[in-house]
């Protein structure tokens, strides 16, 4: 059973992301629908947010509720929403966690997918795969993505991108793919590039600002919350300057072998205006 709190904060994104989702989303429906057709799939319940153009009168008056037509595009595409809920995607130095926007990250791409009819698959993982749901269609089904994002309890703390990336490779069908991580892992080179050649695969990375920037405040504690192992840090100037340059450059070289392997990659920071950097890229690829 889902709680009353999990059902308003469901309600509340979609309204915001609908919101932030209005302009991209009339370019994209008319791009989607110029030229091509749709073939009716079945008949099924009215749910909110769905377009009353598509409301069967006739059959809703036999069954005494309201029916929706339900078309398949003939341009349908399959979307598969990776996310990372490792113990790394739980840290924040504000109000809000990485873990918070890879949610609304991962929400806003559901319904992308939504709105161009297209099929829409979630995968949560950690060192092991935690949770799939298969690609389907529908409002019904968004809301389901949305409520395992909100809800699911990670069994691990442990990173291993590989396990996500393994089962993109297995999959028998090409898709649109994104991968939502901060990317603090390493060793995933080899499948990133196999996915990266049978899927359209997009990699989200999503940081923390002090990630980039670590402040100047002397001497700092600081645990690895996947490990447990703890180490001390010294910010002051003359060290800060080799520690921000080594981090600087980790983040460039992997972006940089991250396009070298065939996938497309954005950075976004959980301080910032991130969904509108992820609209923007969209916008970019045209999705």
């Amino acid at each position: 059973m889902i709680s009353q709190e999990i059902i308003a904060k469901i309600k509340n994104l979609e309204i915001e992301t609908r919101r932030r989702l209005r302009s991209f989303l009339i370019g994209m429906k008319d791009s989607r629908e110029k030229g091509y057709g749709l073939e009716f799939d079945q008949l099924r319940e009215y749910q909110f947010g769905d377009d009353v153009r598509f409301i069967d009168w006739k059959s809703s008056a036999r069954a005494d509720k309201f029916l929706v037509k339900q078309y398949r595009d003939d341009r349908s595409r399959t979307i598969n929403i990776l996310v990372d809920i490792s113990g790394s995607s739980f840290f924040g130095s504000g109000n809000q966690i990485k873990y918070d926007a890879l949610c609304q990250l991962a929400i806003t791409l559901a319904f992308v997918a939504y709105y161009a009819r297209d099929a829409v698959g979630l995968v949560l993982f950690s060192d092991t795969i935690e949770l799939i749901i298969p690609p389907r269609i529908g409002l019904k089904h968004i809301h389901l993505i949305m409520e395992k994002l909100l809800t699911h309890k990670p069994q691990s703390t442990g990173t291993n991108s590989n396990v996500a990336l393994e089962y993109l490779a297995k999959s028998h069908n090409a898709s649109i793919a994104f991968f939502l991580s901060d990317c603090i892992d390493q060793g995933f080179e080899k499948l990133l590039k196999i996915v990266a050649q049978k899927h359209d695969l997009m990699v989200i990375r999503c940081l923390d600002h002090y990630e980039q920037k670590i402040p100047e405040i002397g001497f700092l504690s600081v645990k690895d919350i996947e490990t447990g192992q703890t180490m001390l840090l010294d910010t002051r100037n003359q060290y800060k300057n080799s520690l921000a340059s080594f981090m600087q450059e980790r983040f460039i070289e992997q972006e940089k072998m991250i396009r070298q392997h065939g996938a497309d990659v954005l950075t976004v920071i959980t301080q910032g205006p991130f969904i509108d950097d992820v609209v923007k890229f969209l916008y970019k690829r045209k999705l």
